[in-house]
């Protein structure tokens, strides 16, 4: 509704006689005094800019959290920026679409079956060490790295740090089961299948005899390393932890052959029960197949250590798929890493599991060229607590180290291709 003012409610005070006559007064005395009578206009504020100070510039208060969800809506991802307020706009525009749009994509490029990834993670921008870390479903971000490669690394180190969100490798699932054996325990798959088939011990006769039909069907079609090695792997690993999970095993005809172990001896005597007596029927397949079953006191032969993958995983995703154009981590980085060691006198050779930028390379390679699914099958094993070193050769059927020594061949030759950089111009001379 629109309010009329009268004339009368505005009152216009009425000008005071002596105050105009003081004025008129004032004005002549100051102009005899001209021209000291002037009074000069203070200087202006010295406008200083936020990069003079090397701080971010300030905000009257706190940025509030940002929330994007995922296109499917499976998940929602709030951004934090309140310590680093600075960034806000580059964190909603260019960070927070991309991580909206990749979750999805990693999600189906990651899954186990029965595993459901996180519906909600956030991330958190702040002055700090490092780069980027997660921990569950939260990600810290260095908002004083980050300032400086807006417009180079930054939404990539984040997607890397997004991987690890749907990875959750420390609560993959594990059969703890007392005595129980893993895949990596299987340490010599070819010569165990051997032993079954020949049937010439009585150990080997009665293991193959617990073997279902779907068993002796996977170790009747085995032929050596290869992709059904991991059907035959995963078969016999159920026909064995049967074994020690079922009644007790141990019987003098049976194990007339075979030398057991002091220990072995010793946890007999006992006549255990429960997960004892699993116990002792582990440590008796263990002594009846020494050169093809890890011993549970040694730790487990043959298990590769996994933290290679954990990170080579989220940069193969990030330089491979999302940033192929960048350039990452194929050779030409690592010829800087060469060169950079040469400098130091150093020889740097790349290996598979160097980790981050380097492994991402070989997992580029071996699923290049052996099995473009590699990273699904690496994920759902690490997820489960199943990965072992010998899945390399199970599903290529070349050992990890084998494969290493192609991709590295490769890799020299395609730095060799590569431009020579050009030589630094010498300074001018001094006049």
């Amino acid at each position: 509704m629109n309010e009329v003012i009268t004339m009368k409610e505005r009152r216009i005070p009425r000008k005071n006689p002596f105050t105009m006559k003081m004025a008129v007064l004032l004005a002549a005395v100051c102009a005899m005094l001209a021209p000291g009578c002037k009074t000069e206009a203070p200087p202006p504020p010295m406008a200083v800019h936020p990069a003079a100070t090397n701080q971010p510039p300030e905000s009257s208060a706190p940025a509030a959290p940002y929330v994007i969800h995922a296109p499917d809506g499976s998940c929602e991802i709030t951004i934090d920026t309140s310590k680093a307020p600075d960034m806000t706009d580059w964190a909603e525009h260019k960070l927070a679409p991309v991580l909206a749009q990749w979750y999805p994509k990693i999600c189906a490029m990651l899954p186990t079956q029965g595993y459901t990834p996180p519906t909600n993670f956030s991330v958190v921008i702040k002055p700090g060490n490092g780069v980027a870390a997660t921990g569950g479903t939260r990600v810290t971000a260095n908002a004083t790295w980050f300032r400086g490669q807006l417009d180079k690394q930054a939404v990539g180190a984040l997607l890397h740090e997004e991987v690890h969100v749907v990875q959750q490798y420390g609560g993959g699932r594990r059969n703890n089961a007392p005595g129980s054996f893993a895949l990596g325990d299987i340490t010599n798959l070819l010569s165990l299948a051997q032993k079954l088939k020949d049937k010439g011990d009585p150990v080997p006769v009665f293991v193959s005899r617990q073997l279902t039909a779907a068993e002796r069907k996977a170790l009747a079609d085995y032929r050596g390393p290869g992709p059904k090695s991991y059907i035959l792997r995963t078969n016999l690993l159920g026909a064995l932890n049967r074994i020690v999970g079922g009644p007790g095993v141990y019987d003098a005809a049976l194990f007339k052959s075979v030398t057991l172990r002091e220990s072995t001896v010793n946890l007999r005597e006992e006549k255990p029960d429960g997960g004892d007596l699993a116990r002792l029927n582990r440590a008796l397949l263990e002594d009846a197949f020494p050169g093809e079953l890890a011993r549970r006191g040694a730790g487990g032969r043959n298990r590769g250590n996994s933290g290679w993958l954990t990170e080579g995983i989220p940069d193969y995703i990030r330089w491979f798929l999302y940033e192929p154009q960048s350039h990452g981590a194929d050779a030409a980085y690592i010829q800087g890493r060469i060169e950079s060691d040469a400098k130091k006198g150093q020889v740097y050779e790349p290996k598979y599991n160097d980790s981050y930028r380097v492994s991402a390379n070989f997992l580029n390679f071996v699923a290049a060229k052996y099995d473009r699914h590699i990273i699904t099958k690496l994920n759902d094993a690490l997820r489960q607590g199943k990965y072992y070193e010998d899945f390399w050769a199970d599903d290529t059927g070349k050992t990890v180290q084998e494969l290493n020594q192609e991709w590295v061949a490769i890799v020299h030759k395609e730095i060799a291709k590569l431009k020579p950089k050009a030589a630094a111009s010498p300074a001018p001379a001094k006049t």
